[in-house]
């Protein structure tokens, strides 16, 4: 399979680097929101819980649908869960389908991302002066497509350069937005299958320590009514 450049970059923000975009403290992503009275914790470890819902959030971007194994051993009387990453005969399964409104026009936006093969410019040019001049020109052609293309879903920071402090901060807040929702829905999901599993209370979930939709919206809130310096904002959400 064809590696596309472009379209890889804009996946990865909403998998392997999701969390870190949000989450100011990269050793604590996720605890038991009762701490030390968390039936929960008995059952399922967090560690490399990470890796699960980054997975999770990665197919969920690419194909917009996926399923998750899980398992329930029993040991002395004690029960744990693990996730697996194929089915088993034993496994049990956690079914996502993501809501559209998450990340507005995703499929869309794969598709065009595919045809903005950066790629192909390059294997189709000579290495001289003339054919690196054009490789500068369509790279720099194919970011503003691609910028237009993944409007309010996708901020590359590598493109700082095209646009203004301003936009370039309200481009980072909506897509952060979008990665906060995406999170959300893949922990809910998973925190409702536990709490049936184990006959859990209500509030015995697992919760991601991150930007919250309410800090990204005051952010937002702040850069349009132009209440603290743009520096400042930035300054937050990259902390």
């Amino acid at each position: 399979m064809e590696y596309i450049m472009e379209k890889e970059k804009f996946i990865e923000e909403y998998g392997r680097l999701i969390l870190f975009s949000l989450s100011e403290d990269y050793h604590n992503f996720f605890s038991f929101a009762k701490g030390n009275k968390s039936k929960l914790s008995k059952y399922i470890s967090l560690f490399r819980f990470h890796e699960v819902i980054e997975r999770e959030c990665e197919r969920l971007i690419r194909n917009g649908k996926d399923i998750l194994f899980y398992e329930v051993t029993e040991n002395k009387n004690k029960k744990q869960i693990n996730f697996i990453t194929h089915k088993t005969k034993n496994s049990r399964t956690i079914k996502f389908i993501l809501p559209k409104q998450i990340v507005p026009k995703r499929k869309k936006i794969i598709k065009k991302l595919t045809a903005l093969n950066h790629n192909k410019v390059f294997k189709e040019t000579d290495n001289d002066v003339d054919s690196m001049k054009y490789i500068v020109d369509m790279n720099y052609r194919g970011t503003l497509a691609k910028n237009k293309i993944t409007k309010d879903v996708y901020y590359d920071s590598y493109s700082n350069d095209f646009f203004t402090d301003y936009y370039n901060l309200y481009r980072r807040i909506t897509a952060m937005k979008c990665q906060r929702k995406l999170i959300d829905y893949v922990l809910y999901t998973i925190n409702n299958v536990l709490k049936k599993e184990f006959n859990l209370d209500e509030n015995d979930i697992i919760q991601f320590h991150g930007k919250t939709l309410d800090d990204l919206d005051n952010y937002m809130l702040q850069l349009k009514n132009n209440i603290r310096p743009l520096n400042d904002i930035s300054l937050e959400l990259y902390k």
